[in-house]
């Protein structure tokens, strides 16, 4: 009878209410309420018994103050903040994950992806991230303007994760004090001068991101000491000199993208010892040159791509012969082989055509033919040699062009052929060119005379 012995907070009774407590979770008798929790409004007592019939009023959380104090100094125009700064336990936050959602302590990841958060204050957000004893992940990517100073701070026993790319970072200085870090982003920053040799600390490093900045120098050796690397993107930086053969340290990678660069020279034998290859590009360095690695140890590449560079020779005929047949005939795994715009020459590869489903980008290059055999391959070119019945999606034949070097619909374009005394000697040529009378003569001469049989016949037909 104690709700209607009551005169007031006759709910009481039931349950004590938020910001209060009492031993049995309700108001016992009428001389012995519901004790209110410390506090100067309702919202900090609160705090301490969030809920209905709390037992006890409870300490704050360290880290709910942390969080309220992050919140302070990022969230200003944050896009998303639902249920910061409220009653409701912090793991429950948005982008707060913990082991429980109804805890208010024990942080484990923080995922605030482009949410419109930016501070005055890097430093103090830092420290303050960084100071929530179980974080293993933190993810602020596309907060253009929440730079963390990452030097002179003391990271998480656990911290494996760390997404830093878009946030107007221009230095790494301190990460290699991050040691557990398994995994490291930090594209489309301002970050520029050498590699960050930090990084060399971080030996259980197993996916690191750093494209889109403007790392200078060369690519140090020591890359080779990251032997749990699994994903390495470098692209679109300044790096030069040539690339380390100690590259072929990493035996268990599965993506090395090095493209738009300024690296130059060969590429180092050692390459073929990464069996576990998926992507592969080193495009648009511009200076890389010699002969192409045949990569035969690998079983299940998914992009190769070599494009605008200056490679030479013919391809190795055990180029990527060592793929895995059941891969390679599942008309479901696409292969991408990017090599256009390089100077490569010979025959193609014949056992190319095992692959069920091929993208072949050999235009650009000094290729005088496709082989019949690739004409038959339906799916290859995302299924335009099929749907064309023609080598022409593949490649444009000698003596035509076209924008593309290659014929990719029946409507929008064609392969031209070349107008009198011009000529496109290859396969897949974007322009014919004007034929000078007097090579042409050359060449005449050269055919009237059995050239073919000269003694000394060096450059005779090259142009």
């Amino acid at each position: 009878g104690l709700v209607g012995e009551l005169t007031t907070d006759k709910c009481n009774a039931i349950l004590c209410p938020p910001g209060t407590s009492s031993p049995i979770g309700r108001q016992e008798d009428v001389e012995s309420p519901c004790k209110e929790c410390s506090g100067n409004t309702d919202a900090e007592r609160k705090q301490h018994a969030p809920y209905y019939g709390m037992l006890k009023c409870n300490p704050i959380s360290e880290e709910r103050k942390i969080l309220e104090e992050i919140h302070g100094l990022i969230f200003t125009g944050a896009s998303e903040d639902t249920y910061w700064m409220s009653d409701n336990p912090i793991c429950s936050w948005y982008g707060i994950t913990c082991a429980n959602d109804a805890d208010d302590e024990g942080v484990t990841e923080i995922k605030l992806e482009s949410n419109s958060l930016s501070t005055d204050d890097p430093q103090r957000v830092t420290e303050l991230f960084f100071s929530l004893p179980d974080l293993e992940s933190l993810n602020i990517r596309g907060n253009t303007d929440l730079p963390l100073k990452l030097d002179n701070v003391k990271f998480p026993a656990r911290l494996q994760l760390l997404q830093l790319s878009d946030t107007g970072l221009t230095t790494i200085k301190g990460i290699g004090n991050a040691t557990a870090l398994k995994e490291l982003h930090f594209t489309e920053n301002d970050i520029g001068g050498k590699f960050p040799e930090e990084i060399f600390n971080l030996k259980s490093m197993e996916f690191l991101y750093m494209s889109f900045n403007k790392i200078t120098g060369t690519l140090p050796s020591e890359i080779g000491e990251l032997t749990d690397l699994r994903e390495f993107y470098a692209y679109t930086n300044e790096m030069t000199g040539t690339l380390p053969t100690e590259l072929g340290n990493l035996v268990g990678i599965e993506n090395l993208v090095l493209g738009k660069n300024n690296f130059n020279g060969q590429l180092p034998s050692q390459l073929n010892n990464l069996v576990e290859l998926k992507e592969f590009s080193v495009y648009y360095n511009k200076d890389l040159t010699g002969p192409v690695l045949d990569f035969s140890g690998v079983k299940k590449i998914q992009k190769f791509d070599l494009e605008g560079n200056q490679f030479t020779g013919q391809l190795p005929s055990k180029f990527f012969g060592g793929l895995d047949f059941d891969y390679i005939s599942n008309p479901e795994n696409e292969i991408i082989l990017h090599l256009a715009d390089n100077a490569l020459t010979g025959l193609l590869p014949a056992e190319l055509v095992s692959i069920k489903n091929l993208y072949l980008d050999i235009v650009g290059n000094k290729f005088e033919e496709v082989p019949p055999s690739f004409c038959q391959q339906s799916q290859w070119m995302n299924g335009k040699v099929g749907e064309l019945n023609s080598c022409s999606a593949i490649a444009c034949p000698k003596n035509t062009f076209s924008d593309s070097g290659r014929l990719n619909s029946n409507d929008d374009e064609s392969c031209t052929p070349c107008e009198d005394l011009e000529e496109a000697p290859f396969v897949g040529s974007y322009a014919c060119s004007k034929i000078e009378l007097e090579i042409l003569a050359l060449k005449e001469l050269y055919s009237a005379t059995g050239g073919d049989s000269w003694s000394v016949k060096d450059n005779w037909m090259d142009y």
